[in-house]
């Protein structure tokens, strides 16, 4: 019998940013992540109580890498990157392109603290925490 090669990734939903403060930019995050070779592919949204269309900003195409750290507290090193599509505002006609970045660490139970970056906008030092964790196989069943 053929060993099943999903067997090791597991979506995740992470959230990060300073909850409860007025206006503080919020992500949320929906992962696949490989843990046999640490890939991570996914999507996000980037919520804030600022005037449309900036309240609610889509990231598309995230993708990154989970590293082990191996020591401390602080277990894992995840680095990512993504892009947000944004229509510009009337009289313009378009759309912008806008990288997005971020890099956290955590422990084991995706609890920890780093950053994220859509310019102009770099959001420091912020806590990033899970939400619903399940094997790929369990959420294909």
């Amino acid at each position: 019998m053929m060993a099943n090669t999903f067997d090791s990734v597991r979506v995740i939903t992470l959230t990060a940013g300073n909850q409860g403060m007025p206006g503080a930019p919020i992500l949320t995050m929906a992962l696949l992540i490989d843990g046999a070779d640490g890939t991570v592919q996914g999507k996000g949204e980037i919520s804030q109580a600022v005037a449309p269309p900036y309240g609610e900003l889509r990231v598309s195409n995230i993708t990154g890498q989970v590293r082990s750290m191996g020591f401390g507290p602080a277990t894992q090193a995840l680095a990512l990157k993504g892009t947000i599509f944004t229509t510009l505002k009337p009289p313009a006609i378009g759309t912008m392109e806008i990288p997005f970045s971020a890099f956290f660490v955590t422990d084991n139970d995706w609890v920890g603290n780093g950053y994220f970056n859509y310019p102009p906008n770099d959001v420091t030092d912020v806590p990033i925490a899970p939400g619903v964790t399940l094997s790929a196989v369990a959420a294909a069943a």
